[in-house]
């Protein structure tokens, strides 16, 4: 079993920054300005995404819409085609099964 420490504050350099990738699952450092995040998309499992700073909005194709806040986790079906957008300037980490 491999281990690795890492600083996600150091992980800057783009809106979207992996992490770790591994058999299991990926995980994503979001680092948005206001109006930045993720476009429509889907995944094969279940996903999280914890917002450290700031304030995202996910839309779902279903209709489910979520603002969240620092501290708020939200675990979701990421078959669902999705989106994410920066309400104000946000750092967040998603985590998605693969």
């Amino acid at each position: 079993m491999e281990r690795e420490k890492i600083n996600l504050f150091e992980k800057t350099d783009s809106v979207k920054n992996l992490v770790v990738k591994n058999d299991s699952f990926m995980s994503i450092y979001l680092n948005c300005k206001v109006g930045e995040g993720l476009p429509n998309h889907t995944h094969k499992k279940m996903a999280q995404l914890l917002v450290f700073e700031g304030k995202l909005k996910v839309e779902f194709e279903d209709g489910g819409k979520y603002e969240l806040l620092p501290g708020e986790l939200l675990s979701f079906d990421s078959r669902v085609m999705h989106n994410v957008v920066a309400l104000e300037p946000t750092k967040a980490l998603v985590t998605v099964g693969l």
